[in-house]
């Protein structure tokens, strides 16, 4: 039977008990849903926040005697941790009925565990509320251009948030990317002085949809307003959360004639009515941490006059503001309800109008994942520089696994293991394949392969057909002679390199290039010709002898031609041409 059943047959029998004898149902007597906390594993903060790290196993515990629980205990009957039932409900689809129960949460995000009690009278408590902020594990990603270095080598690793970095650490966002939140209105903001009670408020639903989510430390892009008024000195403009905590955007200081927006000066009488005091045109400002700032409003209202507007398309002009935005983080404010805006107009003769109020939210830093406060790296050679930044050096070669853990302001440290290998400086390349091939042939070459390498292979008196930047390579030797074919390895700074001598077999037809050469070599679309002797029926050959179909004809010495060659397949082809001194060829390769 589930605990969840267990708890309604409980509750069941309580009131089918009742049911039954309604003459011993007595008064309620008052009960108090509170937590003990000498048996909490984790003790909730002033805010009633406690933060725990994914799959942590937490001791919960109800409070279940004393004056505090049970104010008018035995006036009427009598109460007790026997005869009361402690019903916790951790906002994840599990409730449970025990005093003292633990509890694990496998999905990092925000939850709102409810307390509250149900006596042998049928009597409930008040319901006791904690807020339970689950870290997630940071998404790290390894940014090596390989995992190999050499023994004499020293390898440096920086860590970060941005792509510069070896190691980038990108929390994870448990809401949305973001939100936008505005408020459209045409409100009249009248001379403070003269119009009690000299401020208006414009409140701004926030709903993300995250239920009991707080704010994190960095959630607010944003707040902007669009307004005109004469004096910006004048006005002061504050915050304030669901909670109730504020935050001063801009504290008036009563000395700067600088006009927000352009404000309509031709005010009548009674100045408090906003039918005698149409609005001007209103600007945008607002005020932000988070982009380019010009200064404070206080810092402008002195200045330039209209105070200059924030562009938020190429994000330029914003305002500081006067408290910071942390300030709600601090006091462990929700996102979701009325945040309130107010305006403050304490100083004579000036009014205006407000046309929108608007928050940003950053969804990627509302809370459900915490600022990493530590990152180490341990294995072999692992050390940490003074600037923070991570070395490893003086390890022999060998493969080694090291392991980067990361720890939050929650506590929580998450493991990512990552494998380094360290080579010799000496690689050992070495090539393999035939040193003696016939001219006009395509050879198979191959070095050892190291995961993570480099190769770049070169050629005399041949073309690499095809494979390079690999360990293997196809080479079509282009006449008889002494050729070379060489390659150079690297892995991770360290590079080693073979050369072998290779002597080519059978006809020898360097002095076509006397008479032509063709170029490029090999070619995908286009072969041309580049006659240096007069050229006649010359045409293009597979190398048994047949033709190809292709006819180029005759070229005067100093001319060059261009040839298609998307019709032929993938292969090795002659262009044979008569010359002064008889038939002569030149191989080429088709990709």
């Amino acid at each position: 039977m589930s605990k969840f059943s267990t708890f309604l047959i409980s509750i069941l029998g309580l009131i089918s008990l009742n049911a039954q004898n309604p003459e011993f149902r007595y008064p309620c007597q008052m009960i108090n849903a509170k937590i003990d906390s000498s048996q909490m594993s984790v003790i909730p903060g002033s805010n009633s926040i406690v933060y725990l790290c994914q799959s942590e196993l937490v001791v919960f515990a109800a409070d279940g005697s004393g004056v505090d629980v049970f104010p008018q205990n035995d006036i009427n009957y009598h109460q007790d941790s026997l005869n009361v039932l402690f019903i916790w409900n951790f906002d994840d689809g599990t409730i449970d009925t025990n005093r003292v129960q633990t509890h694990t949460y496998a999905v990092s995000g925000i939850y709102e565990v409810q307390l509250y009690l149900v006596d042998s009278n049928n009597c409930s408590s008040d319901t006791c509320r904690i807020i339970v902020c689950v870290s997630a594990s940071p998404m790290v990603e390894m940014n090596f251009d390989n995992l190999y270095i050499c023994s004499s080598d020293t390898f440096f690793i920086s860590i970060g948030s941005d792509s510069t970095n070896n190691i980038v650490i990108n929390p994870h966002d448990t809401v949305s990317d973001g939100f936008v939140f505005s408020v459209d209105t045409a409100l009249f903001i009248p001379d403070g002085p003269s119009c009690p009670p000299g401020y208006i408020d414009i409140p701004i639903p926030v709903n993300t949809g995250s239920g009991a989510a707080l704010i994190g430390p960095t959630s607010i892009e944003g707040v902007c307003i669009e307004i005109e008024h004469s004096w910006a000195g004048d006005l002061s403009f504050s915050l304030t959360c669901p909670d109730g905590h504020s935050v001063w955007l801009d504290y008036g200081d009563h000395g700067g004639d600088s006009f927000l927006g352009i404000p309509n000066e031709s005010d009548n009488s009674p100045v408090c009515l906003s039918s005698a005091n149409p609005p001007g045109t209103g600007f945008l400002y607002c005020w932000s941490e988070n982009y380019p700032s010009t200064g404070t409003l206080n810092d402008l209202d002195d200045g330039a006059s209209p105070v200059p507007f924030t562009d938020t398309v190429i994000n330029y002009n914003y305002l500081y503001p006067d408290q910071f935005f942390i300030g709600f983080y601090n006091a462990g404010c929700h996102i979701n309800g009325n945040w309130i805006l107010r305006i403050t107009d304490d100083y004579g003769q000036d009014n205006g109008y407000i046309f929108k109020a608007q928050m940003k939210l950053n969804g990627g830093n509302l809370i459900g994942f915490s600022h990493i406060t530590d990152t180490t790296i341990t294995g072999p050679g692992a050390m940490q520089l003074p600037s923070g930044q991570w070395i490893i050096s003086g390890v022999a070669a060998g493969t080694y696994f090291y392991r980067l853990y990361l720890t939050d302001a929650y506590g929580c440290t998450s493991i990512y293991p990552f494998p380094l290998t360290v080579s010799n400086n000496n690689i050992g390349t070495t090539i393999n394949g035939n040193d003696s091939p016939d001219a006009l042939s395509i050879e198979n070459y191959n070095c050892d392969y190291h995961a993570g390498a480099q190769y770049l292979w070169n050629v005399t008196h041949g073309i690499i057909a095809s494979g390079q930047g690999t360990d293997s390579v196809q080479v079509l030797w282009q006449y008889g002679s002494i050729g070379y074919l060489s390659v150079v390895e690297s892995i991770g700074g360290c590079s080693d390199s073979d050369t072998i001598e290779i002597l080519i077999q059978g006809i020898n037809d360097f002095t076509n290039q006397n008479c032509f050469s063709v170029f490029p070599n090999p070619t995908e679309n286009m072969i041309y010709i580049n006659a240096m002797k007069d050229l006649s029926d010359a045409e293009i050959l597979h190398t048994s002898g047949q033709s190809t179909g292709i006819k180029v004809g005759n070229l005067l010495a100093g001319e060059k031609l261009g040839i298609s060659v998307l019709a032929l397949s993938p292969g090795v082809y002659f262009i044979r041409a008569m010359t002064e001194y008889g038939p002569m060829k030149i191989s080429f390769v088709k990709q």
